[in-house]
C-alpha cells in the first residue's frame, strides 16, 4: 500500500516476481520485467505509476499495469514522476497497460510479436465443370449449357446461356484448390490504455502487434511504421480440357468427299496457379482449427425487442438453431438485412469471437483447480486488497437459481473485466464499444441487456447463441456460455465465461492483426510513416509525415493524411465515414499486380473511398497526382469529391493477362491470351471536380 520507490542500477523483476504499491515510482538505468520457469513477472500500482529508466525490456507476458495513470521517461524528479527521454523501450509479447493515461517518452519504443507461426491451410477443394465456345473467353458452368441437340452427323451443339452456340467448344473439369497462409501461433506485443495514449519518440516500430487507446492515440515522434505480416492465397485447378468439334476425314478417292464425325480430344488442364497476398489475423492462441461457415447471411429474419413482453420469439426460418461453438480464437461473422437509420441504409452485423480461456502464467493471476473457490482464476489479493470487482455473478444471479446450471467461473470480475475488454478490440479493433468510456460501466450495461435478451428468449445460461437467436440481437450484449479449459496437469474442467456479441454496421473495422486504434488517432510524424498493418480512430485519424506509404489500412469517421513530400497509398484501402483529405507534394494510389510475364493478375486494390451523406473527398496535391488503377468513391448523397494538381493529373492503367494453351495434336490445339487493361474509377453520388495546372491525362478511366 501508500508509496512504494525503488532505485537501482539494474532491476530484474522475472518469474513469479510482483511488485505491487497504490503509487509506484521506480528509477533504474536497466529495467527487466520478464518471464523464468513458465512463469511472467507483473509490476502494478492501484493508483499511479512512475517509471524512469534507460531501457525497459517488458517480454514473455509480463505486465506493467496501474489502474490509474502511467508514465515512462528517463527519469524520476524530485515529485516522483516520470521525465525525460528513455533510451529504449522493448515490449516483446507483453502487455503495457494503463486502465486510464498512458505517457510514454523513449527515444525507441519497439512493440512486438514473440511467436508469430504461420501455416499453409487447405482452405477449399471443389469440383468444377465449364464450357466456352471456340474463339470466346466467357466460360459457363456446364449446367447452364445445352449439348443436347446435334446434326445429322452426330456433332453436338453447345447452346450457351447468352444465345450463343457452336459445335467447336471446349469442355473443363477439374477441381479448385485454394490453399492459404494461416496463423498456428501468435503471441503480440500490446501497448494499451483506457484513457488516452500519448507517445514522444524517434522511432516507433509496431510489428504485428496492438497499440490501442480508448481516448486519444496522440504523439509526436520521428519514424513510424507499422508492419503486418502477410500471407498468401494459392489456387491451382487441375483436372482435364476436352476439345468438341466436327471431326472431317477424307473419304477414299473412289468415293469422292469426307465423311463427317463427332470430334472429341482430351488432355490434362492446370494453368499456372494464382497467387494473392493476403492479411493475417494475429491474435491466435490454438493450434489450426478451421470449422466450417464461419460467415453467414440473412436475407429475411423476425426482430425481437428486447424491450418487449419476456416470451419467446419464434426461430428465424433456414438459420441455424443449434448453439453455435467455435474452436478458441475463431471468429464469427452474421450478416444481417439492410436497415435505414438517421435516413441511411446500414447493413448490420453480428460479430462474435470464442473468449481466450488458456489460463494465464502471469503472476498477478493464481489459478485454482479444485478448490472451493466460485472462480478459477483469482487476481492476487496482495494486489486487489480483496476489493470487489464487479463480476458475471451480478448477470447469473438474475437469470438461474438451479445448481445444476452453475459452473465455477473461469475467473474473478477483475479477470472477466479484462476477457471482455480482450473480445471488444478483436471484435471491433476499439477499446470500448460505442458509447463507453469505462470498463466497469460497459460491463455492466452489457450484462443488462444480455439478461433482458435471455429472459425475453427463455435462454439457458451457459449455452452459446445459435445463429438464429443472434439474428434477434438489436443491440451489443453479454452471455454466459460454458466453456472446457484445460489444467496445468493436463486436465479439464468446465466453467462459465462471458461472452460477446457485437451488433456493428458492414465494413466497420474488425481488426485483430496490427492495429493502431483510438477514438481520436492523431500522430505527427517528423520523418517517414509506413502502415501496412490498420490505424484507425473512431471519430477522427490524423497523420503527418514527410513522407507517408499505406499498403494497409487506414480509416476513421474523419481522415486527414498529410505529407510534406510523397504520400503514397500502395495496394491499401484509405475509409472515412464523413471526410477524407489527403495533402502532399506528390499524391500516388495505385493497385498491384502479381505474377510473370505470360500470366500477371491484379493483387491488392488500391481504393479511397467515404461513405455517409453529405461526406467530402479530396486529393491536393502541390505537383502531381496519380492515380492507377485505384478506385475514389464517394459513396453519400449530396458529397464531394474533389482532385486537384498543381501540375499533372495522371489516371492511369494496369495491364493484367492470363495464358492457357491445350495440345491435341497437329491443327488441334487452344492458346488462349487474355489481356485486360484495368482504369482508376472516379465516382461520387454528387459533385465530382478534377483539375490540373498543366496536364489532365485518362486512359480507361
Amino acid at each position: 500500500g501508500g508509496l512504494t520507490h525503488l532505485t537501482a542500477n539494474t532491476l530484474n523483476n522475472t518469474g513469479t516476481g510482483r511488485i505491487y504499491g497504490d503509487q509506484l515510482a521506480l528509477q533504474t538505468g536497466t529495467l527487466n520485467n520478464s518471464a523464468q520457469d513458465g512463469k511472467a513477472a507483473v509490476i502494478a500500482a492501484r493508483d499511479r505509476l512512475d517509471i524512469g529508466t534507460g531501457t525497459l525490456n517488458n517480454s514473455h507476458h509480463a505486465q506493467i499495469y496501474s489502474v490509474g495513470d502511467m508514465h515512462i521517461g528517463g527519469q524520476l524528479d524530485n515529485n516522483l514522476t516520470a521525465t525525460g527521454q528513455a533510451r529504449e523501450l522493448n515490449n516483446h509479447a507483453a502487455t503495457i497497460e494503463a486502465g486510464n493515461n498512458l505517457n510514454i517518452q523513449a527515444d525507441r519504443i519497439n512493440n512486438t510479436n514473440a511467436g508469430l507461426v504461420t501455416q499453409v491451410v487447405e482452405t477449399e477443394k471443389s469440383p468444377h465443370h465449364d464450357a466456352v465456345l471456340s474463339g470466346r473467353t466467357t466460360r459457363y458452368d456446364w449446367s447452364q449449357v445445352d449439348t443436347s441437340r446435334h446434326n445429322k452427323h452426330g456433332v453436338h451443339d453447345a447452346i450457351m446461356p447468352d444465345g450463343s452456340r457452336s459445335n467447336n467448344f471446349y469442355e473443363y473439369q477439374y477441381t479448385r484448390t485454394v490453399n492459404e497462409t494461416q496463423v498456428k501461433q501468435s503471441d503480440p506485443g500490446k501497448i494499451l490504455a483506457g484513457g488516452h495514449i500519448t507517445l514522444n519518440s524517434a522511432q516507433v516500430t509496431n510489428h504485428d502487434s496492438q497499440i490501442v487507446a480508448g481516448g486519444e492515440l496522440n504523439g509526436e515522434i520521428g519514424e513510424l511504421h507499422n508492419i503486418a505480416t502477410q500471407g498468401e492465397r494459392i489456387t491451382t485447378d487441375k483436372g482435364r480440357q476436352t476439345h468438341w468439334y466436327a471431326k472431317k476425314k477424307r473419304l477414299k478417292p473412289r468415293f469422292r468427299g469426307t465423311k463427317t464425325s463427332q470430334g472429341k480430344s482430351r488432355s490434362g488442364y492446370h494453368p499456372a496457379p494464382v497467387i494473392e497476398t493476403i492479411d493475417l489475423k494475429t491474435l491466435a492462441w490454438q493450434d489450426h482449427t478451421r470449422p466450417q461457415n464461419t460467415d453467414i447471411t440473412i436475407t429475411d429474419r423476425q426482430t425481437g425487442q428486447i424491450h418487449a413482453a419476456p416470451t419467446a420469439v419464434k426461430p428465424v426460418s433456414g438459420i441455424n438453431d443449434q448453439p453455435l461453438v467455435l474452436p478458441p480464437g475463431q471468429p464469427f461473422e452474421l450478416s444481417l438485412p439492410p436497415e435505414t437509420v438517421k435516413g441511411q441504409t446500414v447493413d448490420p452485423v453480428i460479430r462474435v469471437v470464442t473468449p481466450n480461456t488458456r489460463l494465464p502464467d502471469n503472476s498477478l493471476y493464481t489459478v485454482q483447480p479444485g478448490s472451493d473457490s466460485h472462480y478459477l482464476v483469482e487476481t492476487d489479493p496482495k494486489f486487489t486488497q480483496y476489493k470487489q470487482w464487479l463480476g458475471s455473478d451480478y448477470m447469473r444471479q438474475q437469470l438461474t437459481h438451479d445448481p445444476a446450471l452453475v459452473h465455477k467461473r473461469l475467473g474473478d470480475g477483475f479477470y472477466e473485466q479484462r476477457l471482455v475488454r480482450d473480445q471488444i478490440t478483436q471484435l471491433t479493433g476499439r477499446r470500448y464499444l460505442p458509447g463507453y468510456n469505462n470498463d466497469e460501466a460497459q460491463f455492466k450495461a452489457l450484462m443488462d441487456a444480455g439478461i433482458a435478451f435471455g429472459q425475453q428468449q427463455q435462454l439457458t445460461p451457459g449455452v452459446a447463441l445459435s445463429p438464429a437467436q443472434m439474428a434477434l440481437l438489436t443491440s451489443d450484449i453479454i452471455w454466459l456460455t460454458n466453456q472446457t479449459v484445460t489444467l496445468p496437469d493436463g486436465t479439464t474442467e468446465v466453467v462459465t465465461v462471458p461472452q460477446v456479441y457485437a451488433r456493428v454496421r458492414q465494413g466497420d473495422l474488425s481488426r485483430d492483426g496490427t492495429l493502431l486504434a483510438g477514438n481520436t488517432v492523431a500522430l505527427n510524424s517528423q520523418g517517414d510513416i509506413t502502415n501496412s498493418g490498420t490505424i484507425s480512430g473512431r471519430d477522427v485519424t490524423q497523420l503527418t509525415a514527410s513522407n507517408l506509404t499505406n499498403s494497409g489500412f487506414i480509416r476513421g469517421g474523419k481522415v486527414d493524411l498529410t505529407a510534406q513530400q510523397t504520400l503514397t497509398n500502395r495496394g491499401g484501402q484509405i475509409q472515412g465515414d464523413d471526410r477524407v483529405t489527403l495533402k502532399g507534394r506528390d499524391i500516388t494510389s495505385a493497385s498491384t499486380l502479381r505474377g510473370d510475364e505470360a500470366n500477371r493478375w491484379l493483387d491488392r486494390p488500391a481504393g479511397i473511398y467515404v461513405q455517409n451523406d453529405k461526406g467530402t473527398l479530396s486529393l491536393s496535391a502541390i505537383n502531381n497526382v496519380q492515380l492507377t488503377a485505384s478506385d475514389i468513391k464517394n459513396a453519400g448523397k449530396d458529397g464531394r469529391a474533389e482532385i486537384t494538381a498543381g501540375h499533372n493529373l495522371t489516371l492511369d492503367t494496369l495491364s493484367t493477362n492470363r495464358t492457357e494453351q491445350g495440345n491435341w495434336g497437329k491443327d488441334n490445339y487452344r492458346h488462349l491470351t487474355q489481356q485486360q487493361d484495368i482504369g482508376s474509377q472516379i465516382t461520387g453520388a454528387g459533385e465530382v471536380t478534377l483539375q490540373a495546372g498543366q496536364d489532365l491525362t485518362a486512359t480507361a478511366a
